[in-house]
């Protein structure tokens, strides 16, 4: 599936039964959704590839718009001139902040991406499509907060989903990471702030860590013994 990234645009589908398409193939589906577009003319256009499985259509949408279940999943090519020299790079693959110790630092931003790291996670939000990646000090930590939770509600009442985050290149599950995703409609009308979600996952990590802690089994030792 093709939809330009900040456009209304047409929707180009790819059959392609169970085998993954080539960049070459990908390139030229990007370059047909933006000829049939009214950005044809622009010198760089951003178009999103995903699989249409994760396409998500509201009714409410208007013509030419369309959300997704999970932005991660989501490949930018970049077609340059409405035809050729196009630059493809999966979203979870955008260069990050450096230097995202556990310290007490205020966000950083680099490129599409905000950093912020508090005392027991690191939040690395989009600064498009209502989505962030949060990584926490170990796995049994992720764990804890994930487990029985599907969603939390933020400040200003917008619901975010949890899930898993799934490495884009191995399509293996991150222990120590989820996948947080409110969308890019909710994001345009509420947006979050990094600090928001900060504040709200490093509460539910200090949490989660105590309940670890006290779930771990504890060990004494005596004469001869150890238990």
């Amino acid at each position: 599936f093709f939809h330009l990234t900040d456009f209304p645009s047409p929707y180009v589908v790819l059959e392609c039964d169970k085998q993954e398409p080539n960049v070459h193939i990908r390139e030229q589906c990007a370059e047909i959704c933006v000829e049939h577009s009214k950005q044809r003319s622009n010198k760089k256009v951003k178009v999103d590839a995903t699989p249409c499985g994760n396409v998500r259509v509201d009714r409410k949408d208007e013509v030419g718009e369309c959300d997704y279940k999970n932005e991660g999943k989501v490949e930018i090519i970049v077609v340059s001139g409405g035809k050729n020299n196009k630059d493809v790079r999966p979203k979870e693959e955008e260069p990050s902040s450096k230097g995202r110790g556990r310290g007490q630092k205020g966000p950083e931003t680099k490129d599409k991406f905000v950093v912020a790291d508090g005392e027991h996670v690191s939040v690395r939000k989009s600064n498009v499509g209502g989505w962030a990646t949060i990584s926490f000090s170990t796995a049994a930590v992720r764990d804890a907060v994930i487990r029985g939770r599907e969603e939390i509600i933020v400040q200003g009442g917008v619901s975010v989903k949890l899930q898993p985050q799934i490495d884009p290149g191995t399509k293996e599950p991150v222990p120590t990471e989820l996948f947080a995703s409110w969308g890019r409609k909710a994001e345009e009308k509420t947006p979050i702030k990094e600090a928001e979600l900060l504040r709200c996952f490093d509460a539910l990590a200090a949490r989660a860590a105590q309940s670890v802690d006290r779930a771990a089994p504890s060990t004494a030792e005596g004469e001869g013994v150890r238990v």
